[in-house]
This record gives structure tokens, C-alpha cells and sequence, in this order.
């Protein structure tokens, strides 16, 4: 030090030490950030004094900074600074610092900044531990939003689960929150008010209640541009072992005035202990441990914006496969039913054979059953659609499942006609296309069967136990026999 320094001087260096060494990360540098000498010498050719100046002078942080400007001019500090290695200008950054956590302190009515380590006005928080940022991808209809939804519905630890869909207007805006009119229905006048959306909502939702699990579901993540959508959100995605964002960010001023108006017990507290005092109030975003972020992605999506591999390796993904659901659902082609299972296990064969891809096969989801029946109006409409739409017709091939008929070019209008001005289903050419995919179908749904004895169908034409099982049997003995050659042709028994 360049002089003995005055009682108050000393006060603030021996607070200034104790700062650095319990408070901030900088323990094994306390020596380097309380030397002053040469900072001194510069500060006193900025401020022409009748006496020496030191830098304990200055204990008001807005006062100091206008210093610190000052500073930043001076030649020979520039110089000083420059040989050290920034050690000097990093020596003043802390030392304001210092001055807004001891101005931090005394508008909270803590005795003394050397009470940060064991005093606080409010007890920090604890935070449940449950950070995950997993995607889960795979065909379309294999059930990937329904992998959530049981995880929300979770009996012993439910998620609470905040949703949004992206899409390709999606931006920062839509997806954290911005101003937006509001009408007074009293006045008609206009004013604007800042409108939280699914990242806010979510994130206020964690802090307000740390002994939950909370979880921001993003549907269709890869139809957004994720990267304008995310914006400096993208750096909170870096998690420590303990949950938290290892990166916390700066808030706008719109955020920071947001969550102050929440009311957020001890956010100020339990940001400070996790990130040091200058994380004091509302001007931080981090992720607490009990807020994770699920989204779903179709593989077969055309529609997409690529997402580069820096923010890919910052989420876990988990691949949803195409399996049988096992919920016997069938599809209703005039008088008969078709498995519904057996028909994605058939057209995902042919689709692999066809595009050498997993992208573009079909989930058991892919379509929803009303009474466990798939509608031929929904199986057309829906399923043969995009097959035809998505999938086949770019192939034009002879041999394509699409020409049902030996036409020189496959159609989709094979699968309607007209009858009396009104456009229908054409029945027979739809079950031309089990008939390639090697189906057969029944003439009644399982789920139609009661009865207690065989003989005779039931006045309702249902049949009976006895006639299903036999059915069932015959059936399952001429679907072997279709995969095994020295069986020959066989045809469905009756009954």
C-alpha cells in the first residue's frame, strides 16, 4: 500500500479481504486483488487532491464506476495494466463488486458483509433434483408424446407439465415472453403488458414450487429454427451435477421486472449462494434442478430446420421404437376387418424395402381407433394418404404397393369413386391392397363376439365364443402356412 491507511479505510480493506476470500472464487488470488499500490498511483493523477486517494475512498459502486471510466483512459494505468496481464483492470472489476455486495447487504439489514457466509435475510432454497433435456425422436405414431404423458401421470412422482408446440414462425418471443396490447373493455384504450409464454411459465412454475418436478414439453421441436427461437436461453441448457445451469445469464430488463412482480421467495438468496453475490435480485436466469425440459421429434418431418450439433449434444435422446401396443385394434373395409397391427408390421417391411430408411415407417399411434375400429374413412384418408403422399409416390414403380391394378403409374384416386354425385370409398380396391400386402381379413371384429355356446350365429349376426376360437385357430395355422412354402395356397376356412 502506498500510505498507512485511515481507520475506515482499513475497515473497508479488512471486509474487502474477507469478501473475496468466503464469497467469491477467487480464494487462492486474495493477495493480487487487494493490491492497490500502483492503482493508487494512477488514481492520483486522474483526481487532483489537496491529499493522497486511495481506492478504499470510494465505497458507492455507481460513484466508483465512473472511476473505473476514468481509469480506462489513463495512460499509464493502460500501460500498468498491460504488462500485468489485465491484472489491474481485473483487481477493479472485484473490487465494485465488492462495493454492490456490500450495498446488497446493508439495503437487506445485514450488520456487516462479513456475515455473507453464515447471515442471510431469507434461508436459500432447496430445489428437488430432476434435471433432464431429453428429445425423443423416432416414426410418426410410435407414441412419443404418450411416453410423456405417462411420465406426467406418474402415480408417485407426477410431472406438472407446461407445453408448447414449435413451428416455423416460432421465435424468442412466442416461446419466453414479450409485450403484447391489452384492451380495457372500461375505456377501449389500449395498453401493453408483458405476456409470459411456455419458457417463463415454466421457469416461474419451478422456482415457486422446488419440491416438484416440473417439465417444459416442447411437441415437434425441429419444425422451429431452434437456434432464434432459444436465443442466449441456449446457454442455460450446460447443467452441473447438482442440477443447476452451470452458465447463468443475464435477463433482460423485461424478464428481471417479471420475476420481481412474481414474488419468488429467496430467488435473490439462492442465486447468491449458487453464484456468488453479484447474482443478487432478478437480473439472472438459471435452471434449477427440479425444471426439465422433454421434446418430440418426428423423424420423417419435411418440414424441419437442421439443429447443429452444439445444441443436439446438450440434450439426452432417447429413440421410441415401432412396436404392437397389443390393443387388438382393427380396420373396418365394408363387411371385413383387418388386424391393424399386421398391417404396420406388412407396410413398414415395404417401406424399409423400398427407402432404406427407418424415417418414414408407421407407429401404432398413427392413427386413432374409435371403439378399437379404424374407419376405412380414416385409414384412406389419414394412413393411405401419406403413404401415397409422403412415402411412394416420388418412387413411381412399377411393382409399387400403389398399383393395386397393373396401372403403368400409381394413383391415389384408385382408393375413392362416385356414386349419386357424392365421392366414396371404393371398397374393393382398398382390400386389393391387403390382398398384395398378403392380409386376409374377417367378416367380424373379435370385439363383436359374445355368446356362451357355438352353433348357429346369435340373432345379431355376432358369433359366438366357440365359433371365434375356431376362427382364431384356423386363422393363425393359415398365417404360418402363407410364410411357409411347402404348405401351398390355402384359403380362410369358415366357420
Amino acid at each position: 500500500m502506498s500510505k498507512t491507511l485511515t481507520k475506515s479505510q482499513q475497515k473497508i480493506f479488512d471486509e474487502l479481504r474477507f469478501f473475496i476470500e468466503n464469497c467469491t472464487t477467487y480464494k487462492g488470488s486474495v493477495n493480487n486483488y487487494t493490491d492497490f499500490k500502483r492503482i493508487n498511483e494512477c488514481l492520483n493523477q486522474i483526481v487532483k487532491s489537496d491529499h493522497e486517494v486511495s481506492v478504499q475512498d470510494y465505497t458507492d459502486p455507481e460513484e466508483f464506476t465512473e472511476i473505473i471510466n476514468k481509469l480506462n483512459t489513463n495512460e499509464l494505468y493502460i500501460e500498468y495494466n498491460k504488462k500485468g496481464n489485465n491484472q489491474y483492470s481485473n483487481t477493479v472489476a472485484g473490487y465494485l463488486r465488492f462495493l454492490k455486495a456490500k450495498k446488497y447487504f446493508n439495503n437487506t439489514n445485514t450488520t456487516t458483509i462479513m456475515d455473507c457466509n453464515t447471515t442471510k435475510k431469507e434461508e436459500p432454497l432447496s430445489f428437488t433434483k430432476f434435471s433432464e433435456q431429453t428429445i425423443f425422436y423416432g416414426a410418426p405414431g410410435t407414441g412419443k408424446s404418450h411416453t410423456i404423458k405417462q411420465l406426467e401421470n406418474d402415480v408417485d412422482n407426477p410431472f406438472v407439465c407446461i407445453r408448447t408446440t414449435f413451428h416455423p414462425d416460432s421465435d424468442y418471443s412466442t416461446f419466453v415472453g414479450c409485450y403484447k396490447p391489452h384492451k380495457d373493455k372500461s375505456t377501449n384504450s389500449l395498453s401493453y403488458t408483458f405476456v409470459p409464454q411456455a419458457f417463463l411459465e415454466a421457469y416461474r412454475k419451478a422456482w415457486l414450487t422446488p419440491e416438484k418436478r416440473i417439465a417444459l414439453v416442447i411437441e415437434e421441436i425441429n419444425r422451429g429454427n431452434c437456434a432464434q427461437i432459444f436465443g442466449d436461453i441456449f446457454q442455460l441448457l450446460d447443467r452441473d451435477d447438482d442440477g443447476w445451469s452451470t452458465y447463468p445469464i443475464k435477463a433482460d430488463t423485461d424478464i428481471a421486472d417479471f420475476l420481481e412482480e412474481q414474488d419468488i421467495p429467496a430467488y435473490s438468496a439462492t442465486m447468491v449462494q449458487k453464484y456468488g453475490i453479484e447474482k443478487d435480485g432478478f437480473a439472472y436466469l438459471a435452471l434449477p434442478p427440479n425444471l426439465c425440459i422433454l421434446a418430440t421429434m418426428n423423424t420423417s418431418d419435411q418440414s424441419l430446420f437442421p439443429i447443429d450439433s452444439a445444441f443436439k449434444r446438450r440434450w439426452d435422446w432417447k429413440y421410441v421404437p415401432i412396436c404392437d401396443a397389443k390393443k387388438q385394434w382393427k380396420i373396418n373395409i365394408g363387411n371385413e376387418y383387418y388386424d391393424w397391427w399386421e398391417f404396420i408390421d406388412r407396410i413398414n417391411i415395404e417401406i424399409g424395402n423400398l427407402t432404406k430408411s427407418e424415417d418414414k415407417k408407421l407407429g401404432y399411434f398413427f392413427c386413432k381407433a374409435k371403439d378399437d375400429i379404424i374407419s376405412a374413412d380414416t385409414f384412406v384418408g389419414k394412413v393411405l394418404f401419406y403413404l401415397w403422399n409422403d412415402v411412394f409416390k416420388d418412387y413411381d414403380l412399377e411393382d409399387s404397393l400403389f398399383n393395386i391394378i397393373g396401372n403403368d403409374k400409381m394413383t391415389f384416386g384408385l382408393f375413392y369413386k362416385t356414386n349419386e354425385g357424392k365421392t366414396i370409398i371404393d371398397i374393393e380396391n382398398v382390400k386389393l391392397l391387403f390382398n398384395k400386402l398378403k392380409i386376409e381379413g374377417m367378416m367380424k371384429s373379435p370385439s363383436d363376439v359374445n355368446g356362451e355356446d357355438g352353433g348357429e350365429p346369435n340373432s345379431d349376426g355376432k358369433w359366438s365364443v366357440i365359433q371365434q376360437k375356431r376362427y382364431d385357430y384356423w386363422d393363425a395355422f393359415l398365417k404360418y402356412a402363407n410364410n411357409n412354402e411347402e404348405f401351398g395356397s390355402l384359403v380362410k376356412p369358415c366357420v
